[in-house]
């Protein structure tokens, strides 16, 4: 999955988690409060980045920059 995307620097990591998370947050609101089953994390990752870049290669880019930032972070 890597590519060629450069890794996302930490700070960057951190705002997008950061980001996500809280999303994800109010999503398992909205979610609880209609009734629904929240979304499992994955399936609302790839959502999140579909809505927040607009395009699938845009969203997937980023994706695989934030997949080798995060090895550089645990290697």
């Amino acid at each position: 999955m890597q590519g060629d995307q450069p890794p996302m620097t930490k700070p960057h990591i951190y705002k997008m988690f950061e980001n996500v998370m809280d999303e994800k947050w109010k999503s398992d609101i909205s979610d609880s409060q209609s009734g629904k089953i929240p979304r499992a994390m994955p399936e609302f990752m790839l959502d999140f980045l579909f809505m927040k870049y607009g395009l699938k290669t845009l969203a997937l880019k980023q994706l695989s920059s934030l997949v080798s930032g995060l090895e550089k972070l645990v290697l």
